[in-house]
Protein backbone atom coordinates (compact mmCIF):
# COMPACT_ATOMS: atom_id res chain seq x y z
CA UNK A 1 0.00 0.00 0.00
CA UNK A 2 1.30 3.44 -0.58
CA UNK A 3 2.02 6.23 2.10
CA UNK A 4 -1.29 7.92 3.68
CA UNK A 5 -0.33 10.89 2.28
CA UNK A 6 -0.23 9.49 -1.23
CA UNK A 7 -2.71 9.67 -3.84
CA UNK A 8 -2.84 6.63 -6.40
CA UNK A 9 -5.08 6.07 -9.52
CA UNK A 10 -5.57 2.35 -10.84
CA UNK A 11 -5.49 2.78 -14.29
CA UNK A 12 -4.32 -1.05 -15.92
CA UNK A 13 -2.89 -3.15 -13.79
CA UNK A 14 -2.80 -7.39 -13.16
CA UNK A 15 -2.05 -9.24 -10.21
CA UNK A 16 -0.99 -12.47 -9.70
CA UNK A 17 -2.51 -15.09 -7.14
CA UNK A 18 0.64 -17.53 -6.38
CA UNK A 19 -1.00 -19.55 -3.61
CA UNK A 20 -2.81 -22.71 -3.91
CA UNK A 21 -6.59 -21.75 -5.22
CA UNK A 22 -8.96 -20.55 -8.16
CA UNK A 23 -11.44 -18.45 -7.65
CA UNK A 24 -15.31 -19.80 -7.72
CA UNK A 25 -16.43 -16.29 -9.61
CA UNK A 26 -20.06 -18.22 -8.72
CA UNK A 27 -20.11 -19.16 -5.11
CA UNK A 28 -17.26 -16.42 -3.90
CA UNK A 29 -15.04 -19.96 -2.74
CA UNK A 30 -12.29 -20.84 -3.38
CA UNK A 31 -11.35 -24.28 -5.26
CA UNK A 32 -8.98 -26.49 -7.21
CA UNK A 33 -5.38 -26.39 -6.31
CA UNK A 34 -4.23 -23.96 -8.86
CA UNK A 35 -2.56 -20.56 -9.38
CA UNK A 36 -4.40 -17.45 -11.47
CA UNK A 37 -3.57 -14.02 -13.48
CA UNK A 38 -6.64 -11.55 -12.92
CA UNK A 39 -7.17 -7.62 -13.16
CA UNK A 40 -9.53 -5.42 -12.01
CA UNK A 41 -12.79 -4.64 -14.44
CA UNK A 42 -13.01 -1.43 -15.88
CA UNK A 43 -15.72 -0.69 -13.17
CA UNK A 44 -12.79 -0.91 -10.76
CA UNK A 45 -10.80 2.39 -11.47
CA UNK A 46 -10.79 4.91 -9.24
CA UNK A 47 -8.88 7.74 -7.52
CA UNK A 48 -8.44 6.58 -3.87
CA UNK A 49 -6.10 7.53 -0.54
CA UNK A 50 -5.09 5.50 1.99
CA UNK A 51 -4.46 1.78 2.53
CA UNK A 52 -7.87 0.51 3.49
CA UNK A 53 -9.44 2.59 0.16
CA UNK A 54 -6.84 0.57 -2.10
CA UNK A 55 -8.24 -2.41 -0.51
CA UNK A 56 -11.56 -1.49 -1.47
CA UNK A 57 -11.12 -0.31 -4.71
CA UNK A 58 -9.24 -3.19 -5.89
CA UNK A 59 -11.83 -5.68 -4.40
CA UNK A 60 -14.88 -4.05 -3.20
CA UNK A 61 -16.27 -3.09 -5.69
CA UNK A 62 -16.00 -5.18 -8.73
CA UNK A 63 -14.80 -9.03 -9.03
CA UNK A 64 -11.73 -9.21 -11.24
CA UNK A 65 -11.61 -10.17 -14.67
CA UNK A 66 -9.78 -13.83 -14.79
CA UNK A 67 -7.13 -14.01 -17.49
CA UNK A 68 -5.49 -17.85 -17.16
CA UNK A 69 -5.38 -20.17 -14.29
CA UNK A 70 -3.95 -24.07 -14.11
CA UNK A 71 -0.31 -22.32 -13.51
CA UNK A 72 1.72 -23.44 -10.70
CA UNK A 73 3.11 -20.60 -9.46
CA UNK A 74 2.75 -17.30 -11.15
CA UNK A 75 4.83 -13.82 -10.45
CA UNK A 76 6.09 -11.13 -12.10
CA UNK A 77 3.23 -9.66 -14.79
CA UNK A 78 4.66 -7.05 -17.40
CA UNK A 79 3.04 -5.42 -20.47
CA UNK A 80 5.07 -5.36 -23.72
CA UNK A 81 4.69 -4.56 -27.32
CA UNK A 82 4.26 -8.50 -27.58
CA UNK A 83 1.70 -8.28 -24.86
CA UNK A 84 1.15 -9.08 -21.17
CA UNK A 85 3.86 -11.48 -19.90
CA UNK A 86 4.24 -13.68 -16.55
CA UNK A 87 6.30 -16.53 -15.09
CA UNK A 88 5.86 -19.66 -13.58
CA UNK A 89 8.57 -19.80 -11.63
CA UNK A 90 8.08 -23.35 -10.47
CA UNK A 91 7.53 -24.88 -14.18
CA UNK A 92 10.17 -22.56 -15.67
CA UNK A 93 7.67 -21.73 -18.40
CA UNK A 94 7.21 -17.67 -19.46
CA UNK A 95 3.59 -17.41 -20.57
CA UNK A 96 2.02 -14.43 -23.14
CA UNK A 97 -1.41 -13.44 -22.44
CA UNK A 98 -3.13 -12.76 -25.91
CA UNK A 99 -5.22 -10.17 -25.87
CA UNK A 100 -6.99 -10.99 -29.40
CA UNK A 101 -7.29 -14.31 -28.70
CA UNK A 102 -8.12 -14.48 -24.69
CA UNK A 103 -5.34 -17.26 -24.46
CA UNK A 104 -2.83 -17.41 -22.01
CA UNK A 105 -0.04 -18.78 -24.76
CA UNK A 106 3.56 -20.21 -23.93
CA UNK A 107 6.16 -18.06 -24.62
CA UNK A 108 9.43 -19.26 -23.37
CA UNK A 109 10.28 -22.79 -21.65
CA UNK A 110 13.79 -22.73 -19.16
CA UNK A 111 13.12 -18.98 -18.95
CA UNK A 112 14.93 -18.91 -15.64
CA UNK A 113 17.86 -20.04 -17.95
CA UNK A 114 17.72 -23.84 -16.51
CA UNK A 115 18.12 -26.44 -17.58
CA UNK A 116 18.06 -25.04 -21.28
CA UNK A 117 20.00 -21.84 -21.72
CA UNK A 118 18.20 -19.02 -24.57
CA UNK A 119 22.03 -17.21 -25.11
CA UNK A 120 22.66 -16.58 -28.45
CA UNK A 121 26.37 -18.75 -28.14
CA UNK A 122 24.41 -21.32 -26.76
CA UNK A 123 26.33 -21.76 -23.96
CA UNK A 124 25.83 -22.48 -20.01
CA UNK A 125 28.70 -22.00 -17.83
CA UNK A 126 26.08 -21.48 -15.08
CA UNK A 127 25.27 -24.49 -13.09
CA UNK A 128 21.79 -25.81 -12.63
CA UNK A 129 19.98 -27.52 -9.47
CA UNK A 130 18.30 -30.46 -10.37
CA UNK A 131 16.33 -30.04 -7.09
CA UNK A 132 15.74 -26.06 -7.20
CA UNK A 133 12.12 -25.11 -6.59
CA UNK A 134 11.98 -22.34 -8.56
CA UNK A 135 14.25 -22.74 -11.96
CA UNK A 136 11.53 -20.04 -13.81
CA UNK A 137 11.98 -16.62 -14.50
CA UNK A 138 10.64 -13.87 -11.73
CA UNK A 139 9.90 -10.27 -12.08
CA UNK A 140 10.80 -8.42 -15.44
CA UNK A 141 10.89 -5.15 -16.69
CA UNK A 142 10.50 -3.12 -20.27
CA UNK A 143 13.92 -1.89 -21.52
CA UNK A 144 12.29 -1.02 -25.42
CA UNK A 145 9.74 -2.51 -27.70
CA UNK A 146 11.66 -5.64 -28.42
CA UNK A 147 13.86 -6.32 -25.00
CA UNK A 148 12.66 -6.73 -21.37
CA UNK A 149 14.93 -7.32 -18.30
CA UNK A 150 14.28 -10.90 -16.38
CA UNK A 151 15.20 -11.87 -13.06
CA UNK A 152 15.78 -15.50 -14.00
CA UNK A 153 15.68 -17.60 -10.90
CA UNK A 154 17.56 -21.00 -12.51
CA UNK A 155 20.65 -18.87 -13.78
CA UNK A 156 20.26 -17.16 -10.57
CA UNK A 157 20.95 -13.83 -13.11
CA UNK A 158 19.87 -10.92 -14.30
CA UNK A 159 19.70 -10.91 -18.35
CA UNK A 160 18.13 -9.41 -21.49
CA UNK A 161 15.39 -11.00 -23.62
CA UNK A 162 15.29 -9.90 -27.11
CA UNK A 163 11.41 -10.58 -27.25
CA UNK A 164 11.52 -11.42 -31.01
CA UNK A 165 14.24 -13.43 -31.10
CA UNK A 166 14.04 -15.10 -27.83
CA UNK A 167 17.12 -15.23 -27.18
CA UNK A 168 18.86 -13.91 -23.73
CA UNK A 169 22.15 -12.03 -22.83
CA UNK A 170 23.80 -11.88 -19.39
CA UNK A 171 23.81 -8.63 -17.69
CA UNK A 172 24.91 -9.56 -13.91
CA UNK A 173 25.30 -12.79 -12.02
CA UNK A 174 27.74 -11.79 -9.38
CA UNK A 175 29.07 -8.96 -7.14
CA UNK A 176 32.24 -8.89 -5.95
CA UNK A 177 33.25 -12.54 -7.69
CA UNK A 178 30.32 -14.32 -5.80
CA UNK A 179 27.19 -15.64 -7.72
CA UNK A 180 24.02 -14.13 -6.83
CA UNK A 181 21.27 -15.65 -4.56
CA UNK A 182 18.55 -15.15 -7.36
CA UNK A 183 17.38 -11.62 -8.86
CA UNK A 184 13.48 -11.62 -7.96
CA UNK A 185 12.40 -8.52 -9.17
CA UNK A 186 13.82 -5.27 -11.13
CA UNK A 187 12.70 -1.70 -12.11
CA UNK A 188 14.43 0.30 -15.25
CA UNK A 189 15.54 4.01 -13.39
CA UNK A 190 14.98 7.18 -16.27
CA UNK A 191 19.49 6.78 -16.18
CA UNK A 192 18.82 3.26 -17.79
CA UNK A 193 20.59 1.26 -15.21
CA UNK A 194 18.28 -1.56 -13.71
CA UNK A 195 18.05 -1.61 -9.54
CA UNK A 196 16.62 -5.41 -8.55
CA UNK A 197 16.49 -7.30 -5.71
CA UNK A 198 18.08 -10.41 -4.36
CA UNK A 199 16.85 -12.53 -1.80
CA UNK A 200 17.40 -16.44 -1.49
CA UNK A 201 13.91 -17.52 -2.81
CA UNK A 202 16.09 -18.92 -5.67
CA UNK A 203 17.74 -21.43 -3.75
CA UNK A 204 14.30 -23.21 -2.34
CA UNK A 205 14.64 -26.68 -2.79
CA UNK A 206 11.87 -29.19 -4.10
CA UNK A 207 12.29 -31.23 -0.94
CA UNK A 208 12.28 -28.52 1.85
CA UNK A 209 9.73 -25.81 -0.24
CA UNK A 210 9.44 -23.13 2.74
CA UNK A 211 11.55 -20.59 3.56
CA UNK A 212 14.06 -21.12 6.32
CA UNK A 213 17.69 -20.63 7.13
CA UNK A 214 18.78 -22.85 4.76
CA UNK A 215 18.55 -20.73 1.98
CA UNK A 216 21.02 -18.18 3.66
CA UNK A 217 23.62 -21.13 4.67
CA UNK A 218 23.31 -22.22 1.05
CA UNK A 219 23.77 -18.16 -0.24
CA UNK A 220 27.47 -17.72 -1.91
CA UNK A 221 26.84 -13.89 -0.99
CA UNK A 222 26.26 -14.95 2.65
CA UNK A 223 23.36 -11.85 2.73
CA UNK A 224 20.19 -10.45 0.80
CA UNK A 225 20.63 -7.23 -1.32
CA UNK A 226 19.34 -4.70 -3.36
CA UNK A 227 21.97 -4.08 -6.46
CA UNK A 228 22.02 -1.64 -9.09
CA UNK A 229 23.74 -2.81 -12.38
CA UNK A 230 24.40 -0.82 -15.54
CA UNK A 231 24.30 -1.44 -19.11
CA UNK A 232 28.17 -2.47 -18.95
CA UNK A 233 27.32 -5.00 -16.27
CA UNK A 234 28.87 -3.04 -13.58
CA UNK A 235 26.99 -3.97 -10.55
CA UNK A 236 26.62 -1.94 -7.33
CA UNK A 237 25.43 -3.39 -4.01
CA UNK A 238 22.84 -0.59 -2.61
CA UNK A 239 21.59 -1.92 0.92
CA UNK A 240 21.91 -4.99 2.41
CA UNK A 241 20.60 -4.62 5.77
CA UNK A 242 17.37 -6.40 4.72
CA UNK A 243 16.41 -9.73 5.31
CA UNK A 244 13.86 -10.99 2.30
CA UNK A 245 13.68 -7.86 -0.20
CA UNK A 246 11.49 -8.60 -2.66
CA UNK A 247 9.28 -6.31 -5.19
CA UNK A 248 10.72 -2.91 -5.69
CA UNK A 249 8.83 0.25 -6.98
CA UNK A 250 10.21 3.91 -8.12
CA UNK A 251 8.41 6.59 -7.50
CA UNK A 252 8.01 10.04 -9.41
CA UNK A 253 9.08 13.34 -8.10
CA UNK A 254 12.49 14.67 -6.25
CA UNK A 255 14.47 13.21 -5.05
CA UNK A 256 13.19 10.19 -6.28
CA UNK A 257 11.57 7.77 -3.68
CA UNK A 258 12.35 3.75 -3.79
CA UNK A 259 10.05 1.22 -2.60
CA UNK A 260 11.38 -2.40 -1.12
CA UNK A 261 9.09 -4.98 0.12
CA UNK A 262 10.33 -7.48 2.61
CA UNK A 263 8.39 -10.51 2.56
CA UNK A 264 8.74 -12.31 6.39
CA UNK A 265 8.22 -15.87 6.85
CA UNK A 266 9.51 -16.17 10.13
CA UNK A 267 12.94 -17.36 9.07
CA UNK A 268 14.53 -14.68 11.87
CA UNK A 269 13.72 -12.74 14.64
CA UNK A 270 14.12 -9.57 12.99
CA UNK A 271 11.54 -10.82 10.32
CA UNK A 272 8.76 -12.39 11.81
CA UNK A 273 5.79 -14.65 10.05
CA UNK A 274 2.60 -12.48 8.99
CA UNK A 275 4.58 -8.85 8.96
CA UNK A 276 4.52 -7.17 5.86
CA UNK A 277 7.27 -4.10 4.96
CA UNK A 278 7.32 -1.72 2.68
CA UNK A 279 11.17 0.17 3.00
CA UNK A 280 11.51 3.66 1.68
CA UNK A 281 14.20 4.58 0.38
CA UNK A 282 15.43 7.48 -1.37
CA UNK A 283 17.67 7.42 -4.12
CA UNK A 284 20.47 10.11 -5.17
CA UNK A 285 20.20 11.56 -8.79
CA UNK A 286 23.82 10.38 -9.41
CA UNK A 287 24.46 6.53 -9.99
CA UNK A 288 26.98 6.60 -7.48
CA UNK A 289 25.24 7.90 -4.77
CA UNK A 290 24.22 6.01 -2.08
CA UNK A 291 20.86 4.95 -0.87
CA UNK A 292 19.12 6.49 1.84
CA UNK A 293 16.63 4.79 4.11
CA UNK A 294 13.74 7.28 4.93
CA UNK A 295 11.10 5.19 7.13
CA UNK A 296 9.48 1.61 6.96
CA UNK A 297 5.86 1.13 6.81
CA UNK A 298 5.01 -2.23 8.35
CA UNK A 299 1.91 -4.31 9.13
CA UNK A 300 1.59 -7.31 11.54
CA UNK A 301 -0.46 -10.41 12.67
CA UNK A 302 -2.14 -7.85 15.20
CA UNK A 303 -3.05 -5.40 12.18
CA UNK A 304 -6.51 -5.79 9.86
CA UNK A 305 -4.62 -6.79 7.39
CA UNK A 306 -1.48 -9.52 7.64
CA UNK A 307 0.52 -11.24 5.25
CA UNK A 308 3.84 -11.17 3.44
CA UNK A 309 4.66 -8.02 0.87
CA UNK A 310 5.30 -8.96 -2.31
CA UNK A 311 5.65 -7.02 -5.93
CA UNK A 312 4.24 -3.68 -6.08
CA UNK A 313 3.62 -0.69 -9.04
CA UNK A 314 3.95 3.01 -8.87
Amino acid sequence: PPHPTAMLRLVAFTWLVPSAVTADYQHGTFSSPSSLIARPSESSKASIRGDAAVWQALFGYAMPELLATGKTWTEGPVWTAEGLLFSDTVTGTMWRWNEETKQAEEFLKSAGGCPTSHDADGQQPWSCDPEQAEPGSNGMAVMSDSVVAVCQHGARRLALLDLSKKQTTLLAKEFNGKRLNGPNDVVLHSSGDLIFTDPYYALLEKSRFYDHNYTDEKSDMGFAGIYRVNSEGDVKLLFSSIARPNGLALMPGTPQKLVVSECCQGHAPGCPQGTGRWLVFELGESAEAELKLLYKIERTEADELPGCADGLKA
